[in-house]
């Protein structure tokens, strides 16, 4: 029988490609485990599952493990930070047993099980010594010097087991499980995401008694005999107000915000001085200058105008509570303003001075001086 040469080619194909599987498959968590679980005829990898026991029902079982505790065939256990762990005779070692041989049972306080003996190793689930095992631990806790053992969590089922070992073998590589996914928001979500978009949109539309034609309408009407002009006047003058109020109040927000912000400027000066940055740092502090900036060449040329002007104007201060001092442009008051301080100068009574002493009778002293 003849090979052709394209099938001895198609199987280093194969092989190649099972080595680079193998790599893909050893980056990833667990995976070393994975690689060195040993191929079956078909080519597939049999995971070693009996290492983990599942308590699944099994009267055979739970009757074997029973006589075992009747007997007293379990010892007492031995702890430590991770486990329990106990000795359990294969029979009832008695004298006419010659040879009994003793399995060594492992219970986990993370939920793993494994016994030394065969039936566990061929079989898998849950053998009789370790439900033997369980049994003793129980009966354990109820004595008052034992009675705070913790809780073994068993798996229950093949699939749990299957998930317990792959926790285990994650923890033992060092690698974090990775959290599942967070579920899709639900019917209790959903309605209090809408109920507080509800809410948001209350809380923008006008209170009632408060629109713009209740406002128009209390405002009192004067009926002049004005020319357009002077009506232009007057609503530009009103705007010019209008504009000034916004402006005023715009600049006492943020220069509230920033005299709460400001303190911790110098703070973090002293914590970012002697630092040598990274380049994440620097790209960081990159991100945060370009944010600043707009604001700090605004400041610049407040400060700029305010040097510069005419005596027009008079620049005044304000102290953060660092001694941050931050400058404010005071406009001159206007010419009906000085006129009503004058009038009530006016007629405001002058301070009264300080009041004479009484006049001071001195006698002469009869002493001996």
């Amino acid at each position: 029988m003849r090979i052709l040469p394209s099938i001895f080619e198609q199987r280093r194909f194969d092989f190649a490609e099972d080595l680079r599987l193998d790599e893909l498959i050893a980056g990833l968590p667990g995976g070393q485990e994975i690689v060195k679980q040993p191929v079956d005829s078909r080519g597939q990898r049999t995971a070693d599952l009996k290492l983990v026991a599942y308590l699944c029902p099994d009267e055979s079982r739970d009757k074997a493990a029973a006589r075992l505790i009747e007997e007293w065939q379990v010892s007492t256990p031995s702890m430590d930070e991770s486990g329990l762990t106990f000795s359990c005779w294969s029979s009832l070692a008695s004298e006419t047993d010659p040879e009994p041989i003793m399995y060594t049972v492992r219970l986990d306080f993370a939920g793993t099980a494994h016994c030394s003996c065969p039936d566990f190793s061929i079989r898998g689930g849950a053998c009789k010594h370790v439900r033997a095992c369980l049994l003793r631990l129980d009966d354990l806790r109820q004595t008052p010097t034992m009675a705070n053992l913790p809780q073994i969590p068993m798996p229950t089922s093949l699939a749990d087991a299957i998930a317990v070992q792959h926790r285990r073998m994650q923890s033992e590589e060092g690698v974090t499980p990775v959290a599942p996914p967070i579920p899709a928001a639900g019917p209790v979500s959903r309605a209090s995401l809408a109920a507080m978009e509800v809410l948001r949109e209350m809380e923008d539309l006008p209170r009632p008694g408060t629109s713009d034609s209740d406002t128009e309408e209390d405002e009192p009407v004067v009926t002049t005999d004005s020319s357009d002009d002077e009506l232009h006047y007057l609503d530009a003058s009103k705007a010019l107000s209008s504009k000034a109020g916004i402006d005023a109040q715009a600049v006492a927000r943020v220069f509230f915000d920033v005299s709460r912000i400001a303190p911790k400027f110098r703070e973090w000066v002293e914590y970012l001085k002697d630092v040598s940055p990274q380049p994440e740092d620097r790209r960081n502090a990159k991100a945060i200058h370009d944010n600043l900036k707009p604001f700090v060449d605004i400041l610049g040329v407040w400060i700029g105008e305010t040097s510069s002007g005419s005596g027009s104007t008079t620049t005044a201060g304000f102290h953060t509570t660092d001694g941050a001092a931050v400058a404010a442009t005071v406009m001159p008051p206007r010419a009906s303003q000085q006129h009503s301080q004058s009038s009530k100068r006016s007629w405001m009574p002058d301070i009264i001075g300080a009041s004479p002493e009484k006049a001071q009778k001195r006698h002469n002293s009869h002493g001996w001086n």
